[in-house]
């Protein structure tokens, strides 16, 4: 028998909403109706984005295709092996039109967003309180909204972040997506960076742990 995986969630943090980026020059896809019977990439591993939420939402594209990143459904995207990349993070997406201009970032203004947060073992009650306050704190220091505008706004992707370190205090864990500008990147210098490290480094500050 499977042994059950329990999981609880913080408070929320950041705010999505539904997109579709596609090639300007094709013409074809304008608004995310136009997804309609064509093909659409979407980044399988992150967000739960297939094609019984595109039925719910009114959406009925002829194929989805599932990659593990941004970068490898955008590549799929411009090498015609999709006609839109549909995902819950416009900001994600005005990042990418932003430094390519031959691409559209399409929102769907009718979508009611998620939010993100993180997630625990159900068990540790005494973690899930600690990142919640943590949270809140970032959030009322206007921490959070620094981070936000650094890589999804302003497009970072030079800077490291580094892990915070605190002699004497506790290491906690963190599992991080991979690879996928600007939420999880390898900087120039070699070293993993983006949104998630930033704002991990941030609530583990705020918290008092490594």
């Amino acid at each position: 028998m499977m042994k059950k995986l329990y999981i609880i969630f913080t408070v929320l943090f950041l705010a999505t909403e539904l997109f579709a980026s596609a090639q300007k020059e094709s013409g074809a896809i304008t608004t995310l109706s136009d997804i309609d019977g064509r093909s659409v990439a979407i980044i399988g591993a992150n967000f739960d984005v297939g094609p019984d939420f595109f039925e719910g939402h009114g959406y009925r594209p002829k194929s989805v295709l599932a990659f593990d990143s941004g970068p490898e459904a955008l590549t799929a995207l411009k090498a015609g092996k999709a006609d839109a990349w549909v995902g819950l993070m416009m900001s994600l997406a005005n990042y990418y039109t932003r430094n390519d201009s031959s691409l559209l970032a399409i929102p769907d203004p009718a979508f009611t967003s998620y939010d993100l947060s993180l997630t625990v073992a159900e068990s540790n009650t005494s973690l899930l309180n600690t990142l919640n306050k943590a949270i809140a704190d970032i959030k009322a220091d206007g921490t959070l909204e620094q981070i936000t505008e650094t890589y999804f706004i302003r497009g970072n992707t030079e800077r490291t972040a580094s892990p915070a370190s605190i002699d004497g205090q506790e290491t906690v864990i963190v599992g991080l997506p991979g690879d996928g500008p600007p939420i999880d990147y390898i900087a120039p210098d070699g070293k993993p960076s983006g949104y998630n490290l930033a704002l991990s480094n941030a609530i583990a500050k705020a918290a008092g742990f490594n």
